[in-house]
């Protein structure tokens, strides 16, 4: 099942690579402070959308339906995610807040669309 859905919505995951390989580049670039606040925001970003995603999929694959409690459930799961990795990350390391904070920006509506497009694509059950 996850397969199916990687096949079904490729182009979207292929966008959302391409602005995090973007990202890094130009976070190379600008400087060790900056690479180091894309990479955090990254690696929370990466982890919540895919923690959160799995319970849709699981959804899926035993029912053949996405129900609405489960989207719902899948959402506040990233949002409680993503509230307790930033505040572990402001309150644990040293690194540039401004940034961190306009990278978690960058990478969470990418993410945030994707996820959705997948949710609608498994709930209709069919490509986009």
């Amino acid at each position: 099942m996850l397969l199916t859905t990687i096949k079904r919505n490729g182009r979207y995951l292929f966008a959302l690579a391409a602005i995090f390989v973007l990202a890094i580049i130009s976070a190379v670039l600008l400087g060790q402070a900056v690479l180091k606040s894309c990479l955090l925001a990254l690696v929370l970003v990466g982890f919540s959308g895919i923690v959160s995603i799995l319970p849709v999929i699981r959804s899926v694959y035993l029912t053949s339906a996405v129900s609405s409690s489960c989207a719902i459930f899948s959402i506040a799961l990233r949002l409680v995610i993503m509230l307790l990795g930033t505040a572990s990350i402001l309150f644990l390391t040293q690194i540039s807040v401004l940034y961190f904070v306009l990278w978690l920006a960058v990478f969470y509506l990418p993410m945030i669309t994707v996820e959705v497009l997948i949710i609608l694509s498994l709930a209709n059950g069919k490509k986009i």
